[in-house]
């Protein structure tokens, strides 16, 4: 009977560290198969998420700048605008000079009058020609006046520019414009 209870017990002992293996064994091949997948893919999402939330607020900053740069372009296009004159022609003078006291005119000044200087300065490439022009009318006028000389298709540089007071609405002005002309 005592042997009988030892290899009762030595068979319990081997049947413990049997189902203590099998255990071990079942917890790791558990844990390899359905928790390491699970959690290397929870961490993938997280990640991801991590990726878009840094995306999304690099795109928010842009659109929060949008309207900085789309004023920028509009002032950058307005600069290549004016920038985009044409330099006359030597016989296209009278035009200029025509087009420039239509805007006064329309602009209804009073006094409107021109002169050119006799001596216009010549380089290689072109020739400015320096053109007084008088003129009196209530500031908003003048105003218009000077909008419209600035946005000619004609290269002109105003050089000087004299506003004196006559009273409540009316104002007396001396423009100084340079006119450049290509050389022929």
């Amino acid at each position: 009977m005592t042997r009988d209870l030892t290899k009762q017990l030595q068979w319990c002992r081997r049947g413990q560290w049997a189902l203590s293996l099998a255990l071990v064994t079942g917890v790791i091949l558990l844990y390899v198969a359905a928790v390491r997948p699970a959690a290397l893919q929870a961490e993938a999402i997280v990640q991801r998420v991590t990726a878009q939330q840094a995306k999304l607020e690099v795109t928010r900053v842009r659109v929060a700048t949008l309207g900085d740069v789309e004023r920028q372009t509009r002032e950058l296009q307005d600069r290549v605008d004016r920038a985009d004159k044409q330099l006359a022609e030597p016989g296209d003078l009278p035009a200029v000079i025509g087009e420039v006291t239509q805007y006064g005119h329309d602009a209804q000044l009073r006094d409107l009058q021109w002169r050119a200087d006799a001596r216009p300065r010549r380089t290689q490439q072109l020739t400015e020609l320096p053109i007084d022009i008088s003129f009196s009318g209530d500031f908003a006028r003048v105003f218009d006046f000077l909008r419209q000389t600035e946005d000619m298709q004609s290269l002109a540089r105003v050089k000087r520019l004299t506003l004196h007071k006559q009273d409540e609405a009316a104002v007396q002005g001396q423009l100084t414009m340079n006119l450049y002309f290509t050389e022929q």
